[in-house]
């Protein structure tokens, strides 16, 4: 089976706990729901300002983060378009409510 790595919070360190036995990973974790809190934060491919442009998660925005970086880069999963990428960990708060 084949998943699309723009779509699916796969890497080959680290995946989505529902993944677990379909996917190829050294760790499983379960998200965790966090809001995006800036007018506009942009998902790159990797964890860099300069790293290739996928989408950008507007306001209000839900994303499933699995990871955040001390570095201050949190990977996730968009909940609108399903996009997976590196956001600005400072752009996303808990989600309350």
């Amino acid at each position: 089976m084949t998943f699309d790595p723009r779509l699916t919070p796969m890497r080959p360190d680290l995946a989505a706990a529902h993944l677990k036995g379909k996917v190829e990973a050294a760790r499983f974790v379960e998200g965790t729901l966090r809001e995006v809190v800036d007018a506009q934060a942009p998902v790159r491919r990797s964890p860099s300002p300069d790293a290739a442009y996928e989408t950008e998660a507007l306001k209000g925005e839900r994303v499933t983060v699995y990871e955040t970086t001390e570095e201050g880069w949190s990977w996730g999963q968009l909940e609108s378009d399903g996009y997976v990428g590196w956001l600005p960990a400072n752009a996303l708060a808990a989600r309350y409510g």
